[in-house]
């Protein structure tokens, strides 16, 4: 941990404030002589980060593994995949592909990043790796601060850690000290092949909001200065974390202790993420302050899809949602009756739904974060529904939901079906 603070602070002295060793200074990347002991799996994308990393790492005679995932979720990822591959083919690195299952709904940067560690995981177990190289740099830094600082989240720590733990997964993330412009520079220094993922030039996503609109405008002095306020801000949150376990070691959940304390934000927020690893929004803190404040005996607040803060009187808790697993698959128009629904042939119109031959195989599943409806009204979150219908939490878990061949939500039970389905005549009833 040392050796990557120093390296991060020399980094910044020379590269930001005496730019005219920064050619000297590329040609003489270091990394941390902890890297050189054992076996390491490196995450390659083929961008110019990691692709800097993997070379960096082979010129320094670091052992290494590299995992590729493939999200098949743009036109050019089989282009990035043959290009690492034919990177680790040259210099006889090991190199492992995943084609991941991208057809979950939900958050996809979310869901990509679960599916990756996982891989990540079980390649460390399979080769006895010590764990997994990144390949985040200084700009990653500097955005994930901005976007936590936009967000209003309280996290554990601001920015990026060098070194840490993900889903299970020591991560070392030995290019922190560097910048993208560095690293690009050491590509064409030695001439590192990589490809640039297109979905990042757009404004789509927030992070690359912040990197086109904020990063990519500051001068050096505004980076140093932005650099030093993530430093003080983790200062204090070291001094925030012992109060807050100080004070979980005798709380017992009582809500007047909690609301009493001067940091109950921080509080509320440390022991939630302690126990489920969440961390709430500032809207989501201010709602559950202003539930706190109106003195309803009892309420309930769904922090995630697995997870639920409650209060009790005078005791706040968290539970763990037990979630319904069943899926049920027709290639035809068929009538069913299982525990969880019914398909029939009669029902009240609310409950038909028009199934066309090129809607099959449908599947009828429980509700899963992210899935919304087409209505004739627009589009609506069925987890929004849920709230604006009051629908009981221990029943959300269980509630079916039809899809099509294309992954799309065409009925929900108690909601209808979506615009394409819709006709006076269905010729399919799911009952709940």
């Amino acid at each position: 941990m040392v050796c990557f603070r120093r390296a991060w602070f020399l980094s910044i002295w020379i590269a930001q404030l005496r730019p005219v060793y920064y050619n000297t200074f590329m040609e003489n990347l270091e990394i941390a002589p902890q890297l050189m002991k054992g076996c390491w799996l490196i995450g390659v994308s083929g961008g110019g980060d990691s692709m800097a990393l993997l070379d960096l790492c082979r010129r320094k005679g670091v052992s290494l593994r590299c995992a590729h995932v493939n999200y098949h979720h743009r036109d050019t990822a089989d282009r990035d995949q043959h290009l690492c591959e034919r990177y680790c083919a040259k210099w006889s690195i090991p190199i492992h592909v995943l084609h991941a299952d991208t057809s979950a709904s939900g958050n996809f940067q979310a869901n990509a990043r679960k599916e990756r560690y996982a891989f990540y995981h079980q390649l460390c177990g399979q080769y006895s790796c010590e764990g997994v190289l990144v390949a985040h740099q200084q700009d990653d830094v500097l955005e994930t601060y901005l976007m936590q600082k936009q967000r209003g989240s309280l996290p554990s720590y601001y920015g990026m850690k060098e070194e840490g733990e993900v889903y299970g997964v020591r991560v070392i993330r030995p290019l922190l000290a560097y910048t993208r412009k560095q690293l690009r520079a050491y590509n064409a220094r030695y001439e590192v092949p990589f490809e640039e993922d297109e979905s990042n030039f757009s404004d789509d996503y927030e992070r690359n909001r912040i990197r086109h609109h904020l990063i990519e405008k500051m001068d050096q002095q505004a980076r140093c200065q932005l650099l030093k306020q993530i430093e003080d801000d983790n200062q204090h949150l070291i001094g925030l974390t012992k109060e807050a376990e100080d004070f979980l070691t005798s709380w017992d959940g009582t809500c007047a202790l909690l609301m009493a304390h001067p940091r109950r934000e921080y509080l509320l927020q440390y022991w939630i993420r302690s126990i489920c690893q969440i961390s709430l929004s500032a809207s989501a803190q201010k709602d559950v302050f202003r539930r706190l404040k109106d003195g309803k005996a009892q309420w309930m607040q769904q922090l995630d899809a697995h997870w639920v803060l409650k209060k009790e009187y005078d005791l706040l808790k968290l539970d763990k949602l037990e979630m319904c697993a069943f899926c049920y698959t027709y290639d035809a128009l068929c009538y069913a009756d299982t525990p969880h629904f019914q398909l029939c042939r009669e029902g009240e119109r609310i409950e038909g739904v028009t199934v066309q031959k090129e809607d099959f195989p449908i599947m009828i599943r429980p509700v899963q974060p992210g899935d919304a409806i087409q209505l004739r009204f627009g589009r609506k979150k069925i987890h929004r529904w849920f709230i604006d219908r009051h629908i009981p939490l221990n029943e959300r878990s269980s509630w079916p939901v039809m899809v099509n061949v294309s992954g799309e939500v065409i009925f929900v039970p108690k909601i209808g079906c979506d615009v394409a389905h819709f006709s006076n005549n269905p010729n399919l009833f799911m009952i709940q």
